[in-house]
């Protein structure tokens, strides 16, 4: 069984100084912050964000668990939970299979297509990992004050 330490760099809530130099950088590359001193107020904030009728994607969080998103998303009537659905896909063999078909197949494509819609070419921008967003604003991040999960 792991030990954990109980006061650690990583247990620490971040200053306000911390906070507002993350927020800072994160607009900086066209992403929206929004702070908030509970997980309550993140919570009604992200139902509120979502519309009536839209498919709504959560990952596993152990802080959207703890604010009771995880359970509002995956039980709403209304709104679909995209994680439910995803449950009975037939999944790819591999993570590797996976990212060598969204760069061969896929990207190929889609660079394509946005070539001919829109006269310029697609990128690969969002895997597990955000490094930016294109059209500012169009990710909202929600940062609480508040030592939720992990």
């Amino acid at each position: 069984m792991a030990t954990f330490p109980s006061n650690s760099e990583f247990t620490q809530l971040a200053s306000e100084k911390q906070i507002e130099k993350t927020v800072q950088a994160l607009q900086a590359h066209g992403i929206r912050v929004v702070v908030f001193d509970t997980g309550e107020e993140a919570r009604k904030y992200v139902l509120d964000l979502i519309p009536s009728g839209a498919e709504v994607y959560n990952s596993p969080s152990r802080t959207l668990e703890l604010i009771g998103l995880t359970e509002q998303i995956e039980h709403s009537n209304h709104f679909q939970s995209v994680r439910a659905r995803l449950s009975t896909l037939d999944r790819v063999r591999t993570l590797e299979d996976g990212l060598r078909r969204i760069r061969e197949y896929s990207f190929p494509l889609e660079s394509e297509r946005t070539q001919q819609v829109y006269g310029q070419a697609s990128a690969i921008n969002k895997l597990l990992i955000i490094n930016a967003e294109a059209y500012p604003g169009r990710i909202t991040i929600v940062l609480v004050k508040q030592q939720l999960g992990f």
